[in-house]
C-alpha cells in the first residue's frame, strides 16, 4: 500500500498524473489538489535548477524561460531514478532533437555533451595525475613503448559544430555553430575544470591512448590526422593540463 501511494505521488509530481494521489492528501488548510500543485511547482523548480547548473551555456543561449521549459519536459520524460542529482541530466543530449522546440538545432546535442562532460569531470574519480617529473629518468625505448592512461576525469568531445564556440557565445547567431571542433576536458588538481580545444592531430593522439596504444602508435595515428602536429608541445600541453594518469611503463 505504501508502495503504490509512494509511487502515484511520484508521478503525480514529475509527470502531472495526479488523480490516484489525491485522494491520499489530506486537507490541511489547502485542497489537495492546491498542496500537491505547490509541492510540484517546487520539485520541478529544485530539478530545473540541477540542470541549470550542469547546462549553463544552454540556459544562456535559450534563455531562462525557455530553458525552464525545455527542463520541465526533460523532468516528465526522464524523472530522477537514483538519490544523487550530480548524475541527474546525463539524457539531455537524447532528448534535445525529441523536443519540438530544439529539435531544428540540430547542434545543441553536442553542446550538451560537451557541458556533462564537465560536470562528469567535476565529479569524477581522483587519481595520481601524471606530470613532467613522473617521466624523468625513463629510456628512450620506454618511452617509446609508454601507454598513457586518461585520468578519470578526462574528456573529448569530439563535434562537426563548433561546440567550443558555443560554449562561449551569449546568443545563437548566424554561423555561430559553423566549423567541427573536439573539445578536451580535464580537472586541475585543485579541481578546476579546464576546458580547450584540440586539433585533429591531438584527438587522434588522445583517441590511440585511449584505445590502448602506446606513445609510437599515438604519434602515427597523430601524424595520420595531422603530418605537421607538433607532438612535444602537445604533450608538454598535457603534462599541465592534467590529462593523463602515471604511465605504465614497459618493463
Amino acid at each position: 500500500m505504501l508502495a503504490e501511494m509512494q509511487s502515484a505521488f511520484r508521478r503525480a509530481v514529475l509527470q502531472g498524473e495526479e488523480a490516484a494521489a489525491l485522494s491520499g492528501i489530506a486537507e490541511g488548510g489547502l485542497p489537495p489538489h492546491l498542496r500537491l500543485s505547490v509541492y510540484r511547482n517546487n520539485a520541478l523548480g529544485s530539478l530545473a535548477g540541477v540542470l541549470a547548473a550542469a547546462y549553463p551555456a544552454l540556459e544562456r543561449l535559450l534563455s531562462v524561460e525557455n530553458f525552464r521549459l525545455l527542463a520541465r519536459a526533460f523532468v516528465a520524460a526522464h524523472p530522477p531514478r537514483r538519490p544523487h542529482l550530480s548524475s541527474y541530466g546525463a539524457e539531455l543530449s537524447t532528448f534535445l532533437p525529441t523536443f519540438p522546440p530544439t529539435a531544428s538545432y540540430v547542434f545543441l546535442p553536442d553542446l550538451a555533451r560537451l557541458e556533462w562532460a564537465r560536470n562528469e569531470a567535476l565529479f569524477a574519480a581522483d587519481a595520481p595525475i601524471l606530470t613532467g617529473r613522473s617521466l624523468e629518468g625513463l629510456q628512450p625505448e620506454q618511452l617509446s613503448g609508454l601507454r598513457l592512461a586518461w585520468h578519470p576525469a578526462t574528456r573529448l568531445i569530439e563535434s562537426d559544430y563548433a561546440i567550443q564556440r558555443l560554449w562561449q557565445a551569449d546568443a545563437l547567431g548566424r554561423g555561430v555553430a559553423a566549423g567541427a571542433q573536439s573539445v578536451l576536458v580535464t580537472r586541475s588538481a585543485d579541481g578546476a575544470i579546464l576546458q580547450r580545444q584540440v586539433g585533429p592531430g591531438d584527438a587522434a593522439l588522445l583517441r590511440a591512448f585511449a584505445g590502448g596504444g602506446d606513445l609510437t602508435d599515438a604519434a602515427e595515428a597523430a601524424f595520420a590526422a595531422e603530418p605537421d602536429f607538433d607532438i612535444q608541445a602537445a604533450l608538454a600541453e598535457h603534462l599541465t593540463q592534467a590529462t593523463f594518469t602515471r604511465p605504465n611503463a614497459p618493463a
